[in-house]
């Protein structure tokens, strides 16, 4: 007998343990159960969305005419052009923002084809605004390009500035280039003004 109260007593430490196991698991049940109903609680609530529609937009533009041409030659006779002396366009171009969005207009320094090798180094070329053109005072060199323009020009959507060319042959020109020829182009460019 003594033997089986020890095991009946080593049986009741198990029950109890067996019946804590039980009992916790039952807490869990009854905690993810009532998790799950106030889960599915939700969808019983009512929503809704709407759209938000963006209108059509369209980008900015830029875009520089030079008397109404994108690539303008300007006409220039070098027939009275000697040591000291200019000549100028016979009227002032109309440099023409064509775009949306206002620009800072800059001119980069001439470029001479490479047959021009005999008068070209003797040459300054000039752009500056003007409403009338007219060349220098005898023996006075004007500004180079770039820097003949001053600070860029500022330019709204629109708008027009007019500009004068002026070619300089230097006085100490010598007698070699007599008759030569020079062909150049200048690039005006227009950049976009960030806004502030």
């Amino acid at each position: 007998m003594t033997q089986h109260r020890r095991a009946h007593a080593s049986e009741r430490p198990r029950s109890s343990a067996i019946r804590r196991i039980l009992a916790t698991a039952g807490v869990f049940g009854v905690a993810i159960a009532t998790a799950l109903s106030a889960t599915g609680a939700t969808y019983a609530l009512w929503s809704d969305n709407a759209s938000v529609n963006a209108p059509t937009l369209t980008a900015g533009s830029t875009g520089l005419t030079i008397n109404g041409m994108t690539d303008a030659t300007i006409p220039m006779t070098a027939a009275h052009l000697y040591p000291g002396g200019s000549v100028v366009s016979a009227a002032p171009l109309t440099v023409h923002n064509t775009g949306t969005v206002p620009l800072s207009v800059t001119a980069a320094a001439p470029v001479f084809s490479s047959t021009d090798a005999v008068l070209a180094p003797h040459l300054t070329v000039a752009l500056r605004p003007s409403d009338a053109c007219a060349p220098g005072a005898v023996g006075t060199p004007p500004t180079a390009l770039p820097a003949s323009m001053g600070s860029p020009l500022l330019l709204p959507p629109g708008a027009d500035v007019r500009l004068c060319l002026e070619v300089y042959l230097s006085a100490d020109a010598p007698s070699t280039v007599q008759g030569a020829a020079a062909a150049f182009a200048v690039e005006l460019d227009g950049a976009q003004v960030p806004r502030s």
